[in-house]
């Protein structure tokens, strides 16, 4: 199982670590013993300090970080192969980002998620392509499909790779945030349901 943990912990600090594991096992119904579908990445680091926090500083960006998932693939097959794959979001913690500060209707805790190249890859259904709330697209469901049905293809030993940008922000927004003071959010993302069949991606 391929993870990608996100901790944040703050005193309106937050923390967001990605850890990667290669995939053995995935659905299909080919030389899946022949097929290399891994995945790789760094580590993001998102911290929200006081000082940000401000009211001086309101409306402003607080933190913000990004990383890179790399998938790559290998069929090692003398026809062409195709994978569909989806990007899932695990609740890990007690705590979880499930609503906005108190009167705020503007982004707070958000997540973005963008296929950035388009070669034998496709992005599926993206949920967090946009920016968009954690609260809105997440909130207090233990376990959301962020992207649904992404894409990639490859034939022989010729290596396709999907690169994702995922990328953090926290806000500084006009309103009272003290609740998530001392909050421990802490998830992943994982890459789930990975299925194969003969065929290339057709766009």
């Amino acid at each position: 199982m391929t993870l990608l943990s996100v901790i944040t912990i703050s005193t309106y600090a937050y923390f967001v670590t990605e850890e990667f594991a290669s995939i053995a096992d995935f659905n299909s119904p080919l030389e899946k013993d022949n097929m290399v579908f891994y995945t790789m990445g760094g580590k993001m680091k998102l911290i929200v300090n006081i000082e940000n926090m401000a009211l001086s500083n309101s409306g402003s960006i607080a933190a913000e970080d990004s990383a890179n998932i790399v998938i790559s693939f290998t069929p090692n097959t003398n026809y062409s192969v195709v994978c569909s794959y989806d990007i899932v979001y695990d609740w890990v913690s007690e705590d979880r980002y499930e609503i906005h500060s108190d009167g705020v209707t503007e982004k707070e805790y958000t997540m973005q998620a963008t296929l950035t190249n388009n070669i034998h890859v496709t992005e599926g259904e993206n949920f967090i392509k946009d920016e968009i709330d954690l609260a809105d697209v997440i909130g207090d469901l233990p376990s959301r499909k962020v992207v649904i049905g992404a894409q990639i293809d490859g034939k022989g030993e010729e290596t396709s790779t999907a690169i994702w940008n995922l990328k953090s922000t926290f806000y500084n927004v006009n309103a009272n945030q003290d609740e998530h003071y001392g909050k421990n959010y802490m998830g992943q993302f994982r890459i789930a349901n990975v299925e194969c069949t003969k065929g290339s991606i057709t766009k």
